[in-house]
């Protein structure tokens, strides 16, 4: 009456898909198990902060140049 599918990435508990009306066809299995989850929002969320760290290190290194820039003269 049912099918025990496997275990979603970061989530603890086990998934179940009911035969009542049939068997599941291998798409509703496949969108079963990568439903939105929060592993997914996390990684989405990392990704974020990845490209804003990118751009802060981008911005520090631009930065570092003008320092150099205006010390240089004044340090010789």
């Amino acid at each position: 009456m049912v099918l025990k599918l496997d275990r979603s990435p970061g989530q603890k508990d086990q998934r179940w898909v009911q035969l009542l009306t049939g068997a599941p066809s291998a798409q509703t299995i496949s969108q079963a198990g990568s439903s939105d989850s929060q592993p997914s929002r996390l990684q989405a969320h990392n990704a974020a902060l990845e490209e804003r760290i990118s751009a802060v290190e981008l911005e520090l290194e631009r930065m570092r140049k003008l320092l150099e820039d205006l010390i240089g003269p004044i340090g010789d």
